[in-house]
């Protein structure tokens, strides 16, 4: 830990080469996302959302350093190998390498923090919305047209997956909030795309990596080198469907 006085106030701050540390090991893994960041920008940001909104989703604890943590395809051949090795039986398997990874990870890097855990892959009524977490702290733009986030590198061919939110303070500067790249032709061809695959979804299909939700994370102009092998759609593919909607059919983000 590094301590600094910050009006007149004694602060606790974990060193940037544990998180340097932290996130270089996630990467291995194939956790090649990953974003430090003060939760007084998220928060502040919730603060500035339209009421129906806010009264879905949850703070974090105030001024506290946070890490976001994604994968783009990289994540694809460490998972496979770990679910051949370890994790055969498992329902969930990508839910569960990325808790195992992460967990492990911090228990290595940040043995001495009490730690929050958000997943992706677990919802509640008042939840932690990682899409806006993404927008808050200026890690990709979130586009309300097609309720995906748009990364400046990887487009839209990458995923959020957990938040670590450590005990000790953040000294980091609001970050800039990125805009979406979709020209206005690109937003209307959007929302026929996004009607299309949300009747799609009413139809209960199989998983298909031709399906109109690939067209629609397809249409930005930015990261298609990183779109992801046709074995991972096909595979990412039914989940995706499904965990765009809730429980009454709208999409959340």
């Amino acid at each position: 830990f590094l301590y600094f006085i910050v009006n007149l106030r004694l602060i606790m701050v974990t060193s940037s080469d544990c998180i340097a540390g932290f996130m270089n090991s996630l990467e291995e893994s194939g956790f090649d996302i990953c974003k430090e960041f003060n939760t007084d920008w998220y928060n502040n940001y919730i603060d500035a959302v339209d009421e129906n909104v806010k009264s879905q989703v949850a703070k974090m604890p105030a001024g506290r350093q946070a890490i976001l943590i994604g994968n783009s395809k990289a994540m694809w051949d460490p998972f496979k190998q770990w679910q051949k090795e370890e994790g055969a039986d498992e329902l969930h398997p990508v839910d569960a390498y990325t808790k195992k990874v992460v967990r492990e990870n911090v228990e290595k890097y940040f043995p001495e923090n009490e730690i929050m855990f958000v997943w992706s892959s677990e919802y509640s009524k008042t939840r932690i919305p990682m899409q806006r977490v993404a927008e808050a702290i200026g890690l990709a733009a979130l586009d309300h047209n097609i309720h995906l986030c748009i990364h400046p590198k990887y487009g839209t061919w990458f995923a959020l997956r957990s938040i670590v939110v450590l005990d000790t303070s953040s000294m980091l500067k609001p970050p800039t909030i990125l805009k979406t790249p979709l020209s206005d032709e690109q937003k209307a061809e959007a929302a026929v795309l996004l009607q299309q695959a949300l009747e799609y979804t009413k139809a209960d299909p199989k998983p298909d990596i031709e399906s109109p939700w690939i067209a629609l994370r397809s249409l930005p102009n930015v990261g298609s080198e990183h779109r992801y092998t046709d074995e991972q759609l096909f595979y990412h593919s039914g989940c995706a469907m499904k965990g765009m909607m809730n429980t009454s059919g709208k999409l959340t983000h």
